[in-house]
């Protein structure tokens, strides 16, 4: 793999990294969510488990892409 794009494949986990943890936080630190709904225990745990899924989700999604590039590009 060329040297930039490995740069862009690092730059992009570190932006996955950074928006999950940036939700994360925002998860745990709100009390009253978007709806004005207060959020309990139970719920900040919810939430915080259907964002580690979506982030589980995708980064499948992106080893499938992955493997599939490079089995397209074998010669």
């Amino acid at each position: 793999m060329v040297t930039w794009k490995k740069r862009l494949m690092v730059g992009l986990e570190s932006l996955i990294l950074f928006i999950y943890l940036d939700g994360c936080l925002l998860i745990f630190i709100r009390s009253i969510d978007g709806n004005g709904i207060y959020q309990t225990v139970t719920m900040k745990w919810t939430s915080f488990l259907y964002w580690t899924f979506g982030l589980i989700f995708l980064i499948c999604c992106q080893l499938a892409g992955i493997i599939l590039w490079k089995k397209s590009h074998e010669k």
